[in-house]
């Protein structure tokens, strides 16, 4: 592994290259959207390139910087006075115990000059060659090594502990479960004959396990009931972490349609597989922030979103926007097309849906394929999905969608 970091007047900047012992590449650069000084930047191209190797499986590495400082603190040549650089370096210590042999080696700058280059795009957001990887990081990651925990985050054993009071003896507090338990358990009914019709009529489809109450959910699964604030962080943690992520593409040009629209903002939740889509007649990069401003007002900020190299989302003002909203951006090249898999999926659905309702159902009416959308976004809603067999609309709004064919007058 080769890495290197850059400071500049517009930026800072890591990046790194692992080369298989076949002699394939993986490059990733990394713009530092925070304060950060040259040695800062050497260390974060140092441990991501680590951590990409650990993810990666690799037991033996060997990496070359052109850092003196870092190799020969790394080496313990060199003693860290540093409080900054002493974090990364006491994660290059974790880290180092995943490998069977590591070796940092020090080179000359000519001798190190693929990194260097990825560097320096990345401090200056300038265009990456196909297949790179680029991230940008809105504050360091190191501040996780020091054990520290924030104010904000949410202390999820604590209101497991309160939900578990609250089953024991629902007479302590005031949580919503609390009429449908005592009505389960002992038919007891609210006073008042308008809550206690809507208790009778809501528990049909409640039940208690043990001591526990579980909703009975359409598709048979029992789904087990929180409190109010436990629902809030999970959700936190559904839309904070790993799953709140979306992947956006452009789908087009099409024929022009009804409002003169030819192109489509196509977006994925990644974790529920739920697809917006928004016509457009322009794929320019106005257009590009306006699509994903929809998407954040309707559904909350992502961690982050996945896209490929377009014009439209390298763009200065649509990364300045996304990053000042503190929202991730992953770039995927189109040449390395499983990056972005899912929303290159969500383009073929979306393709073939039109395809059938409008090509082959109106024929010579193509033009007709915007008014077609609102039907192919349903169809594909409310398809389950081969990952986990549930349909996007039930993971969404946690019920099963009421078909045209299941009205009845």
């Amino acid at each position: 592994m080769a890495f290197d970091g850059a400071l500049n007047s517009q930026g800072a900047g890591a990046g790194f290259i692992l080369t298989s012992p076949s002699g394939d590449q993986f490059k990733h650069a990394i713009h530092l959207n925070f304060r950060a000084t040259n040695n800062t930047a050497e260390y974060k191209g140092l441990l991501a390139g680590i951590r990409a190797a650990v993810a990666l499986g690799v037991k033996r590495l060997i990496i070359k910087g052109d850092s003196e400082l870092v190799a020969n603190q790394v080496h313990k040549d060199y003693k860290c006075s540093n409080p900054e650089l002493s974090k990364y370096l006491a994660e290059v210590r974790k880290l180092e115990k995943r490998f069977d042999g590591i070796e940092v080696r020090h080179i000359y700058r000519k001798d190190n000059i693929e990194p260097d280059d990825l560097a320096r795009r990345a401090s200056r957001r300038e265009p990456l060659e196909p297949g790179t990887f680029l991230d940008i990081l809105t504050k360091p990651s190191v501040k996780e090594v020091s054990g520290e925990v924030s104010p904000d985050t949410p202390d999820i054993s604590s209101e497991v502990t309160k939900a578990e009071r609250a089953v024991a003896d629902i007479e302590t507090t005031d949580d919503w479960r609390i009429p449908l338990i005592k009505f389960i358990i002992s038919k007891e009914l609210p006073e008042d004959d308008t809550e206690a019709e809507k208790i009778t009529r809501k528990a049909k489809i409640y039940c208690m396990v043990g001591n526990d109450l579980y909703k009975k959910a359409p598709n048979g699964v029992p789904l087990k009931c929180v409190s109010s604030d436990d629902g809030r962080h999970l959700l936190l943690d559904i839309h904070e972490g790993i799953c709140g992520s979306h992947a956006v593409d452009i789908l087009g040009p099409f024929p022009r349609g009804q409002g003169g629209y030819r192109f489509l903002f196509v977006a994925i939740d990644k974790f529920t597989k739920w697809i917006e889509v928004v016509p457009m007649g322009e794929i320019k990069a106005d257009n590009a922030i306006k699509f994903i401003k929809g998407i954040f007002c309707t559904y909350r900020l992502p961690h982050r979103i996945i896209t490929d190299n377009g014009s439209q989302f390298i763009s200065a003002d649509f990364q300045d926007y996304c990053i000042g909203l503190g929202v991730k951006i992953c770039f995927a090249s189109v040449s390395h097309p499983p990056s972005n898999g899912q929303v290159e999926r969500a383009n073929g659905i979306v393709l073939q849906g039109i395809k059938t309702r409008v090509y082959d159902r109106l024929m010579s009416h193509d033009k007709k394929w915007v008014e077609e959308l609102p039907s192919v976004l349903w169809a594909v809603r409310t398809t389950p999905t081969t990952s986990n067999k549930e349909t996007p609309f039930f993971l969404v709004y946690g019920s099963k969608a009421m078909l045209p064919g299941e009205l009845r007058h």
